[in-house]
């Protein structure tokens, strides 16, 4: 990273992160980055994003930085498909931590965090395959949908 007395953008892999002036003390290398899951996703859900480490892992930041990550599947609260952020602290943790207050726009989260980690979205499995798979275009996934004559 550069100099802490100027605001940063870092990007990696189509995510983004800003960091304002005095958010972090002295020079640190930030890194963006997809990578395989630590951790399965969390209970009858499954990954609508790619999962991204934003190292290194545990970095505090004095106020917060905002994250903007792209995400594989939008969603539609007519079609009952909602959208939850998830931070994992450690690749050892069990469980994925929700993360509050994210802001979900199209194929995109944006949210807000005082620390670096693993961040991963997710849909209930049940909603995903109701209404075609995440990342998938509307090419598939239509078999049994509406329009049976059974």
């Amino acid at each position: 990273m550069g100099c802490p007395d100027h605001p940063e953008i870092i990007e990696g892999d189509g995510a983004t992160v800003s960091i304002p002036i005095g958010a972090l003390q002295g020079k640190v290398d930030i890194e963006v980055e997809i990578v395989d899951p630590p951790q399965e996703a969390p209970e009858d859900e499954v990954f609508v994003s790619d999962v991204y480490a934003f190292t290194p892992h545990g970095t505090q930041f004095s106020e917060p930085v905002t994250v903007t990550m792209p995400v594989n599947l939008e969603p539609d609260l007519d079609e009952g498909i909602g959208l939850g952020l998830y931070r994992l602290d450690a690749e050892d943790d069990a469980e994925w931590i929700g993360v509050p207050d994210a802001q979900f726009g199209e194929r995109s989260v944006v949210f807000q965090t005082l620390t670096f980690s693993w961040y991963a979205v997710t849909a209930a499995e049940d909603d995903v395959e109701a209404g075609d798979s995440a990342g998938d275009d509307d090419s598939a996934g239509d078999d049994d949908s509406a329009g049976d004559d059974d």
